[in-house]
């Protein structure tokens, strides 16, 4: 699962020269990440914090390893989105990431998954 997209990572590379992925992409899932524990426990503890600023410095190298896996599933809809427990069932890219999971459970490759190269995460 990536919180980008590849199509993303070559635009940014491509196209804003500037742009620090690394501290884009911590940028990303740290916000998730709040969002995420606002609406779980409501006050926010050092501790949270703590979590939060570790599992998000963690995600760019953990991007750099998807590398080495066949599939990468590009998931907007994180853990923080409103359509996760809104309703009684995944809408938007959860509902996207779950059906490109379960057909590569039955060995089906849906046009939604990714391959990434090694270049593509310097």
């Amino acid at each position: 699962m990536s919180p980008l997209s590849r199509k993303e990572i070559l635009f940014l590379k491509e196209t804003t020269p500037g742009v620090s992925l690394p501290d884009l992409v911590t940028d990303v899932m740290r916000r998730k990440l709040l969002r995420w524990t606002r609406r779980q426990k409501g006050e926010i503890s050092l501790k949270d914090l703590e979590n939060i600023e570790r599992r998000a410095s963690s995600a760019y190298n953990e991007l750099k390893e998807a590398q080495h896996f066949q599939y990468v599933i590009p998931n907007h809809d994180g853990e923080d989105s409103e359509n996760k427990d809104a309703f009684y069932y995944p809408l938007g890219d959860a509902r996207v990431a779950l059906d490109a999971f379960v057909s590569l459970l039955r060995n089906v490759v849906p046009s939604t998954v990714e391959t990434w190269e090694e270049e593509l995460i310097p």
